[in-house]
């Protein structure tokens, strides 16, 4: 599975600095691989993008696309919608 994490916004409507991360996920050690497949997970991301509050001040918003055996999916999910250890996960990748 691959997964892409591309953000826009950001303080003051300053666009976001950082470029877009590409992970192969079996490149990663056990068990971070097992919970990023897990928290990445089409049918978590789509949960998490329909019920996603909208944008807001200073706030980023996610573009993640994820591709694997069943295709390839994009979900844009506000940063109000990520749980915190999900946010975690973005900074360590």
């Amino acid at each position: 599975m691959m997964i892409e994490i591309a953000s826009q916004g950001g303080f003051a409507g300053l666009p976001a600095t950082a470029p877009p991360k590409t992970v192969e996920v079996e490149t990663l050690e056990q068990p971070m691989r097992e919970r990023v497949c897990e928290a990445f997970a089409p049918d978590n991301l789509r949960r998490l993008s329909e019920t996603a509050e909208g944008p807001g001040a200073d706030r980023l918003t996610y573009e993640i696309t994820v591709e694997g055996d069943a295709g390839r999916d994009t979900f844009t999910v506000p940063e109000g919608a990520l749980p915190p250890e999900m946010l975690d996960m973005i900074d360590d990748l």
